[in-house]
């Protein structure tokens, strides 16, 4: 418990794959700042940090992990950043995975 991780905690991992590095960058720095405000004390946000493999098979991976009690929440936050990001304009063009109680974090 101590840890914070599966199994005591929901987790979910968000990997932005972009075959420009800046354009992974940049879409999950705003990804994880919408993220964070939503968050609002029901989950926490990890990152983005560079995934454990930052480049694959030509793609510049970046990742974001989410960390809370509740699936529920984590879901309806993701479902929330995502679509405030699309209603306030904002656009990301990188190609997001997102992995709810992932079995690796590769």
């Amino acid at each position: 418990r101590l840890a914070e991780y599966p199994p005591w905690l929901a987790l979910v991992q968000i990997r932005v794959e972009d075959r420009v590095a800046g354009r992974a960058d940049g879409a999950a720095l705003l990804l994880a700042e919408r993220l964070r405000a939503v968050a609002t004390r029901r989950f926490k946000v990890l990152g983005p940090a560079p995934a454990p493999f930052p480049r694959l098979k030509g793609f510049f991976r970046r990742q974001i992990l989410l960390k809370g009690t509740s699936r529920k929440a984590l879901a309806a936050g993701v479902r929330e950043a995502m679509l405030g990001l699309r209603d306030s304009g904002g656009s990301i063009r990188s190609r997001v995975v997102v992995e709810p109680d992932p079995r690796s974090l590769l």
